[in-house]
């Protein structure tokens, strides 16, 4: 238990203090205390099994692009707020991510270079919310699914929204939006 908390602090400590450095989080499952936040000065890669938890709300900033490499949707059975706050974002890796709530704070383009879920994490049921800022989410042949059934479910801020495609011959991006009341919500 306490390698966990050691872990935790180190993670904490190099996320915070280490402004050029990028986070990398090979394996194993970082396990947030409730209501503590975590800042990313640069990209944040997921690698191998890694995943995210908290007990209840945690809050993760991100100030660079997004890279899920795991072998997961990286969020389960959380509640976590994360924050992509760069200009400029990518949302890529191997696989998708299953995000419980996601901000972009950020005022330029938002990149989708694989799909991306927000809202319904497993065993939380309909909650989590898409907020865009000022940014423009280009989809570019990806699906943004939605599962959350309230009518806040996506906000945004003058001039930010969702853009299907610049370059259609990558195929055309959707967005689905399931508004059910389900026990189990699309996972990609």
């Amino acid at each position: 238990m306490n390698y966990r908390v050691l872990f935790f602090g180190l993670l904490l400590l190099q996320s915070v203090l280490n402004a050029q450095t990028s986070g990398s989080y090979p394996a194993d499952i970082i396990r947030v205390t409730n209501g503590a936040h975590i800042i990313v000065n640069g990209d944040y890669l997921t690698k191998n099994n890694a995943r995210f938890r908290t007990g209840n709300i945690g809050f993760l900033k991100v100030k660079g692009n997004w890279i899920n490499n795991s072998t997961t949707a990286y969020f389960h059975d959380n509640a976590t707020k994360v924050d992509l706050s760069a200009a400029l974002v990518e949302i890529r890796g191997n696989t998708p991510t299953n995000f419980p709530s996601l901000t972009l704070s950020g005022n330029g383009k938002i990149a989708l270079f694989t799909n991306m879920v927000v809202g319904g994490t497993r065993g939380n049921g309909p909650m989590g919310q898409l907020r865009i800022n000022q940014g423009i989410i280009d989809l570019q042949g990806r699906n943004l699914i939605i599962n959350n059934p309230q009518s806040n479910a996506i906000t945004t801020n003058t001039g930010g929204g969702i853009k299907s495609e610049s370059n259609s011959s990558l195929g055309y991006g959707q967005i689905q939006w399931n508004i059910r009341k389900r026990q189990r919500w699309t996972r990609v």
